[in-house]
């Protein structure tokens, strides 16, 4: 279940590097891009459960969740925490990004170490069957 819902997220932020770091003038943003996705996919999911456990918790009456209630629970929960979470990891990797990459080729090896931990996994997934056994029996099972 978890996988269902964090894959999405991470193919989104692995497309979004590969995007910026093709266009010349949108290479400086590509770390960036990498984490803004999956940080927003974690701080979202963590706040809706935030949510939940405190209603729970405190016993409040919050009735089903449906039409304009849920549009303004999503809202607040899930939207408001994810975009928060977003901007903060963005923001800690531009800090990084300052201080690290102001070393002399720290850019360039930076790239070529992530992509090439990208095609390693990917290589990894293909070669054991990974991707057959994650991406199908859970579709198949239900």
């Amino acid at each position: 279940m978890q996988i269902i819902y964090a894959a999405p997220f991470i193919l989104l932020s692995l497309i979004c590097f590969f995007v910026f770091l093709a266009i010349p003038f949108l290479r400086r943003f590509a770390f960036r891009a990498l984490v803004a996705p999956v940080a927003f996919g974690f701080c979202g999911i963590v706040g809706w459960v935030i949510f939940a456990v405190a209603g729970f918790h405190l016993k409040l009456a919050l009735g089903p969740m449906t039409g304009i209630r849920l549009v303004f629970a999503a809202l607040i929960f899930y939207v408001l925490p994810g975009s928060f979470g977003a901007w903060l990891a963005v923001f800690i990797v531009k800090k990084a990004e300052e201080v690290v990459l102001r070393i002399p080729g720290a850019w360039q090896l930076a790239l070529r170490v992530f992509v090439s931990l990208n095609m390693l996994c990917l290589g990894l997934a293909y070669r054991t069957g990974v991707y057959r056994q994650v991406a199908w029996t859970e579709f198949l099972d239900n």
